[in-house]
């Protein structure tokens, strides 16, 4: 939808490129009808992008809203691809490991055997600790906050479509903290 203007736009000049030399001597001949038209399709493209444009804040119930917000500030997150997105635009503050963008960064979507499978938990641990991380972001069908809760993790939220864990340890800091405040 995003890009529906830029289509037009393209569109309408490969037609005139395609167009026969006699077709165009006579639109200039006709230039006034050639600039209410495109001025035309110039505002019904704009019409039709506007109710778009204006539900971008929109929040669609496959969004991991709680799960995300529950994440603590700056933890280093091992995340399920499906659910980086919105981590990145609704918590600047936590670095993902993985998002929609991997086209761009060339990101290996192996990471995601982690999420789908709880077998190797051993070795999962192990990768996750080498990797420092300390928060893990995953869908609420996954077997892998399951595993994680065994060892130790903390359940900080979760929602109807993720559900957001902490490593043991990480949330005693916090706590203490919230007992002695300054």
């Amino acid at each position: 939808v995003r890009n529906v203007p830029l289509l037009i736009e393209v569109g309408v000049v490969a037609l005139a490129v395609l167009m026969p030399a006699r077709s165009v001597l006579a639109l200039s001949a006709r230039r006034d009808l050639a600039n209410v038209g495109a001025a035309a399709v110039l505002v019904a493209s704009l019409v039709l992008a506007t109710p778009r444009v204006l539900r971008t804040n929109d929040v669609a119930p496959t969004t991991p809203v709680v799960s995300t917000a529950a994440l603590p500030s700056g933890c280093r997150l091992a995340n399920d691809y499906r659910v980086g997105n919105w981590v990145v635009w609704a918590r600047p503050d936590v670095p993902v490991s993985i998002d929609g963008r991997n086209d761009l960064f060339g990101t290996d979507l192996g990471q995601l055997g982690w999420f789908e499978r709880a077998t190797r938990i051993p070795d999962t641990m192990r990768e996750l600790a080498d990797l420092g991380v300390s928060c893990v972001l995953a869908r609420v069908d996954s077997p892998l906050p399951a595993a994680l809760q065994t060892r130790g993790w903390t359940l900080v939220g979760r929602d109807a479509v993720a559900v957001a864990l902490v490593a043991p340890g990480l949330l005693a800091p916090v706590k203490e903290r919230l007992k002695h405040p300054r």
